[in-house]
């Protein structure tokens, strides 16, 4: 008797073990497209896709050439930049941006995309004003499209950072058992056997 009663208490722990999995599972999800990309979640999805010989040159001085974009406070997750090329290519992204009191700020970034991946990400995460790229000239001529999006990417990184986190907090507070309360309802250490 006393081992049917352990295999049905087994079953219970293995059970809500099971659903416990399950809900870390989908809160991770949730976590990882909802909050941790919070302002792309809120805001517009658009993908904008600019052809660079459509595109209007700014400026062509010192072997660089200087793409302008204006945005109007329209929030921009990531820009893509699409090439072909037999060596790297270097960039620079002026961006004016709109803080979170709507004052302009600036900011820099740099790139250096591997010519053998023909695409490159740059995570800019602003409500942007408008944008300057500045590639040198040869590379100018190897960038085919330049495209502005606003959408939730999955990252398998945050996502299973998330789970791992969740997963071991409820191992900890479920399966200790070097926690164990004394009558009056404070907890003590017990060292392991």
């Amino acid at each position: 008797m006393e081992q049917i009663k352990q295999i049905l208490k087994n079953k219970k722990i293995y059970l809500r073990d099971f659903i416990a999995i399950i809900v870390i599972f989908f809160l991770s999800l949730f976590v990882e497209q909802v909050l941790l990309q919070w302002n792309s979640f809120k805001n517009e999805k658009y993908e904008q896709t600019f052809q660079v010989s459509e595109v209007q040159k700014a400026e062509n001085k010192d072997g660089e050439t200087t793409y302008d974009f204006l945005f109007d406070g329209r929030y921009v997750s990531s820009i893509y930049l699409i090439y072909q090329s037999k060596t790297d290519i270097s960039s620079r992204m002026k961006v004016t941006f709109y803080d979170g009191y709507g004052q302009k700020e600036v900011m820099e970034l740099e790139d250096t995309a591997s010519f053998l991946l023909g695409k490159s990400a740059v995570w800019v995460d602003q409500k942007v004003d408008s944008l300057k790229l500045t590639v040198e000239n040869k590379d100018a001529d190897k960038l085919n499209s330049i495209i502005f999006v606003n959408h939730t990417v999955f990252s398998w990184a945050k996502f299973l950072l998330v789970f791992s986190v969740l997963l071991l907090s409820y191992i900890f507070v479920s399966h200790c058992t070097f926690l164990e309360k004394d009558p009056n309802g404070c907890t003590q250490w017990y060292q392991l056997h």
